[in-house]
């Protein structure tokens, strides 16, 4: 899985989104058509549920001043954002940047790094099994991080969640809910704040036998409660995309 993932240039799916509210509970749930090319950086996304639906939500390194372009169609014009404005992070656990499968990567990664360093690879790793997820024939993987913890992390200045989250590699959640804020953007500079010892207590992952790739993700908070949860389909790997197919001009596209 890590070997398909770290070669993957390019990627096309739909992705149905489970997350938890950090402070009231409740469940938010999306739905979204995504292309992606890995490097440099450039995203396509089509909201496909809820009152957004037909939002599009383009972002390409080094055009539109590095800004996320949106079209909510309808009578609402085109607007550009920084792409950790709240209008676009409110009530998500991610930023656009964490769409594909580039922070799952970077979870089982260091999960498999402290599992060697400490020679517990096989309590930390456990295969479940198989299941059909979509038609296709799975491997059940579970992660487990058997030492799970609370602690206190000193910020620097000018931290917010999403930078100590990224630099941790622990979720925005967490950190959320643990401290009583409510967005990823939340200024977090100079002051204790509660962080987990890791992304999650546990995750399962249904790694697709074909392709290698992770594609259901569920992650928990605790032994029993999730906290987020992303179901991909219609998965296609490595597609070739146009010249102009991250561009505002794309005939596809209603900007």
């Amino acid at each position: 899985m890590i070997s398909e993932l770290q070669g993957c240039n390019s990627l096309e799916y739909n992705i149905h989104s489970f997350e938890k509210n950090a402070s009231n509970n409740t469940i938010v749930k999306g739905e979204a058509f995504t292309k992606i090319n890995v490097a440099p950086t450039k995203i396509y996304l089509k909201l496909l549920n809820g009152s957004d639906a037909g939002t599009e939500l383009l972002y390409a390194t080094g055009e539109n001043n590095n800004k996320v372009v949106i079209n909510a169609g309808k009578w609402v014009p085109t607007i550009k954002l920084n792409p950790l404005n709240s209008m676009i992070t409110k009530n998500q656990h991610h930023s656009i940047f964490s769409a594909g499968f580039g922070l799952m990567l970077k979870v089982v990664i260091k999960a498999e790094s402290t599992a060697d360093n400490q020679h517990r690879f096989d309590s930390v790793f456990k295969l479940d099994g198989e299941t059909i997820y979509n038609g296709a024939k799975c491997y059940v993987m579970r992660i487990e991080d058997n030492h799970w913890q609370f602690t206190t992390y000193k910020t620097q200045a000018h931290e917010t969640v999403f930078t100590v989250a990224n630099k941790l590699l622990i979720s925005e959640y967490a950190i959320m809910r643990l401290n009583g804020l409510k967005d990823i953007n939340d200024d977090v500079s100079n002051r204790n704040i509660n962080i987990p010892s890791a992304y999650a207590h546990s995750t399962v992952l249904y790694i697709d036998e074909k392709t290698f790739f992770p594609v259901y993700q569920s992650l928990y908070f605790s032994k029993n409660e999730e906290f987020e949860r992303y179901e991909f389909a219609k998965l296609q790997i490595n597609p070739e995309f146009k010249s102009n197919e991250f561009s505002l001009k794309f005939p596809d596209y209603g900007f």
